[in-house]
């Protein structure tokens, strides 16, 4: 444990080999080098992953591109300082506008196979676990839980643990965005102790005992916090639930594995005609209750109900479709019940190809009822959400959820 730090005490922790620096200047010298094709995140600052070097390249501009390679060093240094084996800075050089990275051995990537890491190896990373809770109560770091529009964070009240920005592999945890890392004097806590136990908590909710231990070494009054942080637990595992256990659940009960990972269910003519009726009724009182559309609702029912059954095979057509599109996106084999999950997670919003294909194949009986185009977006809407919800009661989805996340026109997200 250490007394004290400063930017005198800094050790450059070995940086990037100069060879590594040469090769990459090939894609930040040419204008086509820094493609769409090897961009892997966008936003304030974007990201390209070349498949041919052991790096990632981030566009941070030169100035801040320094300002955060000061603050990995720092948290370099502190790491060394208390003799830190389990936490993971990454190697890392300017290179005019760019910050160079040393790329982590990850293979688990996005927040489902992260959060699979983790509830499959508990027990390997409580050593990590126990070390970043030293570190955070030796400095302030804010990105690694909430302050995020990622979809997930959106499941449960308490925020979200950010695998993206802590991430999980090998035993080891990955610190990649360290922007916002600052040293604290160890005598001058007001609250950090906390802070940092609700954030370990967000990130490693099955460990809150051995959490609460570690910052004990820090500040043994943190247990009256105790109720609190169960709170956090809660709403952690609520989370947890929803995205991972429930749906691991699900394929287990289906017998989906690795071998018949595009397995789709199939929905007898019995079923379907309950469904279509359901809808049909649903849709019904929807209409006597609250009309959403100027047509004649009469005539627009009579339609309708003619045209339920075309519903019903172009939302099975939106499963089929979205579930090809994240296996024809796929980079590597499948070869981890995390990236099966992953893989059998779907999303389609108004606008992208999923959806047009929907509306497409419903078009002339849209067309047929006299809808404007928002009256026949929200019918649309409408039938999907209650398809699906029937879906899910009826055990052929797990999950359906019609606004995930944040935003404008909302997300649709299956777990199948």
């Amino acid at each position: 444990m250490i007394t004290s730090l400063n930017k005198q005490t800094l050790t450059h922790n070995h940086p990037l080999d100069d060879e590594i620096v040469d090769l990459a200047k090939k894609y930040i010298n040419n204008p086509e080098g820094l493609s769409v094709d090897i961009k892997i995140a966008q936003g304030r600052t974007d990201v390209y992953a070349p498949k041919d070097l052991p790096i990632v390249i981030k566009g941070c501009g030169s100035n801040y591109s320094l300002f955060r390679l000061i603050k990995m060093e720092e948290a370099q240094t502190l790491c060394a300082a208390n003799q830190y084996q389990y936490l993971f800075i990454p190697k890392a050089r300017v290179c005019g506008e760019f910050l160079l990275e040393e790329r982590l051995p990850i293979t688990a990537i996005g927040y489902k196979q992260q959060l699979g890491e983790y509830l499959s190896h508990l027990d390997d990373y409580t050593d990590a676990i126990k070390e970043f809770a030293g570190f955070l109560c030796q400095s302030t770091l804010t990105d690694i839980t909430g302050n995020t529009k990622d979809p997930y964070n959106s499941l449960s009240r308490v925020p979200m643990g950010r695998y993206d920005n802590v991430m999980l592999f090998e035993g080891k945890l990955g610190l990649v965005d360290l922007e916002t890392f600052a040293l604290r004097e160890l005598d001058n806590y007001n609250g950090q102790c906390l802070t940092a136990c609700k954030q370990l908590t967000r990130l490693f909710p099955y460990h809150l005992e051995e959490i609460i231990d570690a910052v004990s070494a820090f500040d043994d009054q943190v247990i009256i916090y105790q109720k609190q942080l169960e709170e956090e637990k809660l709403g952690a595992l609520k989370r947890i639930k929803i995205a991972y256990e429930d749906h691991l659940e699900f394929i287990e009960n289906k017998q989906i594995t690795l071998d018949n990972f595009s397995d789709l269910f199939i929905v007898d003519d019995q079923r379907r005609r309950e469904i279509e009726t359901l809808v049909l009724s649903k849709m019904s009182q929807r209409v006597k209750k609250e009309p959403f559309f100027k047509s004649n609702p009469e005539e627009v029912l009579k339609l309708y109900g003619a045209s339920i059954s075309t519903f019903f095979q172009a939302a099975h057509i939106i499963i089929s479709d979205a579930l090809a599109h994240n296996i024809g996106n796929l980079d590597a084999e499948i070869t981890s019940i995390p990236k099966l999950l992953d893989v059998r997670t779907l999303r389609f919003k108004m606008g992208d190809k999923i959806f047009s294909r929907f509306e497409d194949s419903i078009e002339d009986d849209i067309e047929a009822m006299g809808l404007d185009h928002w009256e026949a977006y929200d019918l649309e809407c409408l039938t999907l959400k209650w398809i699906f919800q029937e879906l899910v009661r009826g055990g052929e989805i797990a999950y359906y959820n019609p606004k995930f996340g944040y935003g404008g026109h909302a997300t649709h997200c299956i777990f199948c």
